[in-house]
């Protein structure tokens, strides 16, 4: 199986966008609501077209 839907994870990369992304989701889950957890992701890029290997 593979993870083909764009998002990826902060602080696991290098790229402009691997900045963008939370460093943890621990983090995130712990100073973040859902909501603004979901607002913030759709607000930052996907680090490529979902679907695409």
């Amino acid at each position: 199986m593979r993870h083909t839907s764009g998002l990826t994870y902060g602080g696991r990369g290098t790229t402009a966008v691997h900045r963008l992304y939370p460093t943890s989701s621990d983090v995130a889950g712990a100073s973040l609501t859902a909501v603004e957890f979901l607002d913030r992701l759709e607000a930052i890029p996907l680090l490529f077209q979902p679907g695409t290997v």
